[in-house]
């Protein structure tokens, strides 16, 4: 049985209170054990990324394939994140969608953060 929560986000996607507060909403849906789908919208309904969540440690955090958007709906980027770290090859795009070169993120950067994530 699935559910969905929803947070509030601060321009750096940090939970706030309060909606008015808010930049970015985000509906979280329960998808089984601490796994999670998240769709974040800004303040106008415009899509600015969608992506799967663990809760660890009493937070949700970002772990598995994630999409950010542009404006126009647009892909901007598209990868992986590890434990809250992005790992791996991150896709880039302009906001006319054009690929940008892609950005490399070593899985190993992320070692330290997952660590503390854990203790």
């Amino acid at each position: 049985q699935s559910y969905s929560t929803v947070n509030y986000l601060d321009s750096q996607f940090r939970v706030v209170e309060k909606k008015k507060e808010a930049s970015f909403e985000r509906n979280l849906t329960h998808l089984g054990d601490s796994l999670y789908l998240a769709v974040i919208q800004d303040n106008q309904g415009n899509f600015k990324s969608e992506g799967a969540y663990v809760f660890t440690n009493d937070r949700f955090v970002e772990n598995g394939e994630f999409i950010f958007y542009h404006l126009n709906g647009q892909i901007e980027s598209r990868g992986y994140y590890s434990l809250g770290v992005k790992t791996g090859e991150w896709e880039r795009y302009m906001s006319n969608g054009a690929p940008k070169a892609s950005r490399y993120y070593a899985p190993e950067s992320a070692d330290p953060i997952r660590q503390a994530i854990k203790n």
